[in-house]
């Protein structure tokens, strides 16, 4: 974090502050928990989650269609997606109603 002084209009004094690498708030805490190893994947890929069993995944192709959606349990995070074929898909795991992490997969 750095701190700097401005001087505003009418001679006021403005501190600004600039935020490098900090968390500001509660979703960008939860993402940082949350990975989809390994990328590219073949069939299978697992979603590392610390916490939640409440977290739900969803696949989108290139056309924006969503083609997969599964319940996370952080307990068995592997995730079968050899029915789909091959190609770049984006990931979006929800914790509730709240995009909580996101990732563009490639499926060899």
């Amino acid at each position: 974090m750095a701190g700097d002084t401005h001087t505003g209009g009418d001679d006021q004094l403005i501190d600004v502050f600039r935020f490098d690498g900090l968390a500001t708030n509660v979703e960008e805490l939860e993402a940082s928990q949350v990975s989809i190893i390994p990328n590219p994947f073949h069939s299978y890929f697992q979603v590392n989650c610390s916490d939640g069993n409440n977290l739900n995944l969803e696949l989108f192709n290139q056309l924006g269609q969503q083609v997969f959606q599964k319940e996370i349990n952080c307990n068995n995070p592997t995730v079968d997606f050899g029915s789909q074929s091959q190609g770049i898909y984006l990931a979006i795991i929800r914790k509730g109603s709240r995009i909580i992490y996101s990732q563009k997969l490639i499926r060899e």
